[in-house]
């Protein structure tokens, strides 16, 4: 079963598979304020004993990796996708 080990009210989380057997979480949460908003990181949080979330974990850095792509590219041509979508506007019909 795959679950997120999260605090409540707040952002940040880890993806955690529960499957039978021992599992141990270990590691330290890290958190800050950002606008507000208390954020947690549990990047140096570790798991043991669960082989399925190593796997599941790899299979969302793939994901990870191509949502950086995404961002860097979205930010790189910005002014071209503004400028493509005011010459996408439909014209303002005047009565």
């Amino acid at each position: 079963m795959a679950v997120r080990l999260m605090v409540k009210d707040a952002y940040g989380s880890m993806p955690l598979m529960l499957e039978n057997g021992s599992i141990s979480v270990e590691g330290k949460v890290t958190s800050e304020n950002l606008n507000g908003t208390v954020n947690y990181n549990f990047s140096q949080v570790s798991v043991t004993g669960s082989p399925l979330t190593d796997k599941y974990v790899k299979l969302l850095s793939t994901r990870d990796a191509l949502d950086s792509i995404y961002v860097t590219n979205n930010e790189k041509f910005k002014d071209i996708r503004v400028a493509y979508g005011k010459k996408r506007e439909l014209p303002k019909i005047r009565s």
